[in-house]
């Protein structure tokens, strides 16, 4: 059996770094809005929902495409581009994801999303500049207002033509989701959504109470996934304060 390859069209504000290793052509720091494709393969026995990477104990440390997960191209697009190549009559999948998330780790769980949802449109990502560490909290936090254009934006390229925008945001993804929902439908006041799924969203009760009459009104569905043993979400309750 070959690998499975995945094509992702993606959206990011990080900053690119140069480097010819695709995993680290992001880093995290802000930059402008670029777009691109990205080619993911699956191996040949994946398990769903897994995200399969070379263990730190193995004797062969490096990625091998029958048995991880891997970045296989990055190809830079213009706007028009990107447009031309993705937004018109296929529904779409966007994956946004959370706190403590590299571009390469994002794109990766991208990929996979939408192989083990056997999704038959096209699938997105958008990539906020997160620093990629658990003590980076803050820091990731706070950078919400800096990506609010960039991320509505994205969105209104990304709902362009008949076909649906599904979107799965992740923990603290959700915040710079819900931050630009408002400027998005303000902006673009005939665009709507399919399907939002929330996971385990890193967002206040009162946000996402003072958000969802506008989300209803706006996507064919809502869907929140939490968990009472999260311990992210249980970490974010203390560190924050509110519920």
């Amino acid at each position: 059996k070959e690998p499975a390859a995945v094509s992702v069209w993606y959206g990011t504000n990080r900053a690119g770094t140069g480097s010819p290793d695709l995993a680290m052509a992001f880093g995290p720091e802000p930059g402008e809005l670029t777009f691109g494709r990205l080619t993911v393969t699956i191996p040949p026995e994946h398990i769903s929902g897994a995200l399969e990477r070379p263990s730190l104990w193995s004797f062969t440390p490096f990625e091998d495409p029958l048995y991880h997960v891997v970045l296989a191209e990055l190809q830079p697009l213009a706007r028009s581009v990107f447009a031309e190549d993705c937004c018109g009559d296929n529904d779409r999948l966007l994956f946004i994801h959370g706190f403590n998330t590299s571009f390469h780790t994002g794109a990766l769980r991208a990929a996979q999303l939408a192989h083990d949802l056997e999704f038959r449109g096209k699938p997105m990502y958008f990539s906020w500049p997160s620093r990629g560490t658990t003590l980076a909290y803050w820091r990731d936090a706070a950078g919400v207002d800096g990506t609010r254009d960039s991320l509505t934006a994205f969105l209104g390229l990304a709902t362009e033509g008949s076909g649906k925008l599904h979107v799965i945001a992740h923990s603290m993804g959700n915040r710079y989701f819900l931050d630009a929902v408002e400027s998005f439908f303000a902006e673009f006041p005939d665009r709507r959504f399919g399907q939002i799924v929330m996971g385990a969203p890193d967002v206040t009760q009162d946000e996402l109470e003072a958000r969802l009459p506008l989300l209803n009104e706006r996507a064919d569905g809502v869907t929140l996934y939490a968990s009472r043993n999260d311990w992210a979400m249980k970490l974010s309750h203390q560190v924050n304060g509110v519920p």
